[in-house]
């Protein structure tokens, strides 16, 4: 064999080869980035849906109540004092005393409402978000578990208060106010919104190393696809199609020629192996929710 048929020779060996292998490292590449950008996804999708959302739908419930709660008291009491400036301008003393006697209690109902809500409706709100927290620690962000304390705090003073074992002086010296949660709720509204656009525009890690062990695998799927290539295919399609009369050392003799399409043949087994791959992986992506 002359030296330019040593070299094609050589060639027809070392690129398909080195194709191949080219091939493992970006599958291993782009299977290992897939699943680490998959499980990153997953993290923050759990993050939003079990964590931040229903803290932020708890504590927007809150508001709304509290809001509401001070518009009502606003209105109610603008109407009681117009209501007992009336009466005392047309009959004085004695007709704002009848007045009171007959309309103060629908105006009373007013506060005995709230302080009813407050303990069969608000207070559950906030035990919720407590145990919430509490509950799913774990995907909570670093900077948000620092508001844990303050949290447990505000919903323990509330639960001695309902309890009437903190006289309200003791209230008034702790400060005890939902102010105390404001830092809280406004890192959980713009935790909520950073999650939601790192979800939506996926933007996940666009970088990273090789995964040794997904490379490992993929090494061993294209040896032992190409150890069969070499070996096993080349007879099996001799005797199954009959060429060279069942005979496959016409295939490993064309292993010498100076050409690539021996060798290239040696690949099918590999290249069936990653399309049955692709069409589980299909599969499986399909059938996840």
């Amino acid at each position: 064999m002359s030296d330019t048929g040593l070299i094609r020779w050589l060639l027809s060996i070392l690129v398909p080869a080195a194709a191949a292998f080219s091939g493992v490292i970006i599958g291993a590449w782009l299977s290992g980035r897939r699943e680490k950008l998959q499980r990153r996804y997953t993290f923050l999708e759990r993050q939003l849906r079990e964590f931040y959302s229903p803290l932020l739908g708890l504590r927007g419930e809150i508001r709304m109540r509290g809001e509401l709660r001070v518009r009502v008291h606003e209105v109610a009491n603008a109407e009681w004092q117009a209501v007992c400036r009336q009466a005392r301008e047309a009959g004085g003393a004695e007709a704002l005393r009848v007045m009171e006697e007959q309309r103060w209690k629908e105006f009373e109902r007013v506060i005995e409402y709230d302080d009813k809500l407050l303990a069969e409706d608000l207070i559950p709100a906030y035990r919720k978000m407590l145990e919430t927290f509490r509950g799913n620690f774990w995907l909570a962000e670093p900077q948000t578990l620092t508001y844990f304390r303050a949290l447990s705090e505000f919903v323990d003073l509330w639960e001695r208060w309902l309890a009437k074992s903190l006289p309200v002086e003791v209230v008034r010296k702790l400060q005890h106010s939902e102010a105390n949660l404001a830092e809280f709720y406004a890192h959980i509204e713009s935790m909520h919104a950073e999650l939601r656009d790192r979800i939506s525009r996926s933007e996940l890690e666009t970088s990273m190393p090789l995964n040794r062990k997904v490379l490992a695998r993929e090494w061993l799927y294209f040896v032992v696809s190409y150890l069969l290539g070499v070996l096993l295919f080349p007879a099996l399609v001799a005797v199954t199609l009959g060429l060279g009369n069942g005979n496959p050392s016409v295939f490993y003799e064309a292993l010498f020629r100076p050409d690539f399409s021996a060798w290239i043949f040696t690949l099918v087994p590999y290249l069936f192996v990653q399309l049955v791959r692709s069409v589980i992986w299909a599969v499986k992506t399909l059938r996840r929710k």
